[in-house]
């Protein structure tokens, strides 16, 4: 029995031995590595690379705190830096030679003591957390071949600024994120894809993205205190959810003209008061634009996209649109209920409106009737009676209108109509007297208008609205049973969160759930 044991033992180290050793002399697919791997070489424990043709660094045994790391040893190309086993506790600074292609995954992961850091240009990869918690690190210069920047690759460093340059196509999740000293970053055109919160918890104050970035992740540049203005490029046709969560001094953002579509919250988090929506635009989704700090918003496009229901706050103070697209624009009840102003093409103001539910698309008229009032003391003696009357009529009603001149038309008419005439009769026995008229006349009187922009009226919003948001989000269809009470939206809340709730899993038989199977069938 022992016998056996013994023999399953030395079957189980062969086979894993076999994985990194090739017999002296042999060659794998033309590439001379002989000996046995991994193997101590002068300073550098070696092993064979995931080619299987060329070597790569694993391990460092030298007392040299300026490592060169060299791309042939004993005759052998090295292609790869692995993760470091050894020795990372002795280097102070880093250069890898020409010809090496590729930083492995965790290759430089949390040594302390690196400051400074010298890539090759034949630089190809760097894999996921190559430099991740290298602390004392505070530049890095990419070289322009390379490709990939793996997941967090450089994320809870000190660099503090960065160019991407031309050769990278995409800046995999976390790359550059929780480094508070990142201040300046330069995306050269080439880069394609950005992914998750690959700039996020960073002290970036702007950015500009090239207009070859086509896809871009969440929670981007979430959590960026510092973050003022960004500028997006031509190349993103969508604009995500949390998008900017938590950075709240942006206040100002441009948007590429090929963006179609804005989702939901796509600017949560943000202090923006002014945007301009390209003409690109197709679909504003509700809540997209919730910001209590928005308060104008520039429409380029003569046909408006859809907008759906509370995709703007309250707040919003004005809309400015083409004026060929007014009509358009009024029949949209998302924003029939805020002060609209009609620009042309290169957004020069040209008419304001008066009304909340109204557009007024050309410059106001007021004609105004001139009013005169008539006072009359008429005194009718008799033998025995004296009758005074005092009479007072007052012109036919005032109108007011306004006109406009550019279809369609719309006429606001205010009327006024004064009480008719009072009369009074005092009976005295005063002596005869003489009758008198008195009649005056008021000068015309002029009336001059001026155009307000009422304030949005805001309506608190209703459980069975919260919840109807809420249940978008959640790719829920988004009609709120009546009578909807707040454990609803929690239920809603903790269904986003993933966490345990009355309508997960969906066997429960909540009466809420219940409601949503039945809207869906």
């Amino acid at each position: 029995m022992k016998n056996k044991k013994l023999i399953a033992i030395l079957v189980a180290v062969s086979i894993i031995f076999s994985l990194f050793t090739i017999p002296a002399g042999s060659v794998v697919d033309g590439s001379p590595l002989t000996g046995e791997f991994p193997r101590l070489e002068g300073d550098w424990v070696i092993a064979r690379a995931p080619d299987g043709v060329t070597l790569q660094i694993i391990g460092y045994e030298g007392t040299n705190p300026h490592a060169v790391f060299p791309a042939v040893i004993e005759g052998m190309p090295v292609s790869r830096i692995g993760s470091l086993l050894v020795g990372r506790d002795v280097i102070t600074s880093a250069v890898v030679s020409e010809g090496i292609t590729s930083i492995g995954d965790g290759a430089f992961n949390a040594m302390a003591g690196l400051t400074s850091v010298t890539l090759p240009n034949s630089l190809v990869q760097i894999g996921i957390s190559a430099f991740y918690g290298c602390q004392a690190i505070t530049a890095i210069t990419i070289p322009n071949r390379v490709e990939t920047i793996g997941v967090g690759a450089f994320a809870n460093t000190s660099i503090e600024s960065v160019t991407i340059p031309a050769g990278v196509r995409v800046i995999e999740a976390l790359a550059f994120s929780n480094n508070m000293n990142l201040t300046s970053v330069t995306i050269e055109n080439g880069v394609t894809e950005i992914q998750n919160a690959v700039f996020s918890r960073t002290g970036i104050e702007s950015i500009t993205l090239p207009d070859s970035v086509t896809s871009i992740g969440m929670e981007v540049f979430a959590n960026s205190p510092n973050l003022k203005s960004i500028t997006l490029g031509n190349g993103l046709t969508s604009i995500n959810n949390t998008f900017f969560i938590n950075s709240g001094t942006v206040t100002s953002i441009t948007l590429g003209n090929a963006v179609t579509e804005i989702l939901p919250g796509a600017f949560m988090g943000t202090s923006l008061e002014s945007i301009t929506i390209p003409a690109s635009v197709t679909s504003i989704a509700g809540g997209s634009l919730w910001l209590e700090s928005l308060k104008t918003a520039t429409f380029l496009s003569v046909t408006p996209p859809q907008i759906g229901m509370g995709a703007f706050h309250p707040n919003l103070e004005v809309i400015y649109i083409p004026a060929e697209g007014v009509a358009a624009y009024a029949a949209l009840e998302a924003i029939s209920t805020f002060g609209i102003t009609v620009s042309d093409p290169e957004g020069q103001v040209t008419v304001t409106a008066t009304t909340t539910s109204q557009i007024i698309p050309s410059t106001p008229a007021t004609t105004t009737m001139p009013q005169t009032t008539t006072t009359t003391v008429a005194t009718t003696t008799s033998p025995t009676t004296t009758t005074t009357t005092v009479a007072t009529t007052t012109s036919p009603t005032t109108t007011t209108t306004v006109a406009t001149t550019t279809p369609p038309a719309t006429i606001t008419t205010v009327a006024t109509t004064t009480p008719p005439a009072t009369t009074t009769t005092v009976a005295t026995t005063t002596p005869p007297t003489t009758t008198t008229t008195v009649t005056t006349t008021t000068p015309p009187t002029t009336t001059t208008t001026v155009a307000t922009t009422a304030a949005p009226v805001f309506v608190p919003p209703t459980i069975e609205c919260a919840l109807d948001m809420l249940m978008q989000l959640a790719g829920l269809p988004n009609t709120a049973p009546p009578n909807s009470t707040i454990e609803d939206v929690l239920d809603i809340l903790m269904f986003l969160a993933g966490l345990p709730n009355r309508i997960y899993p969906p066997t429960t038989t909540a009466p809420v759930f219940v409601a949503y199977n039945r809207m869906r069938t």
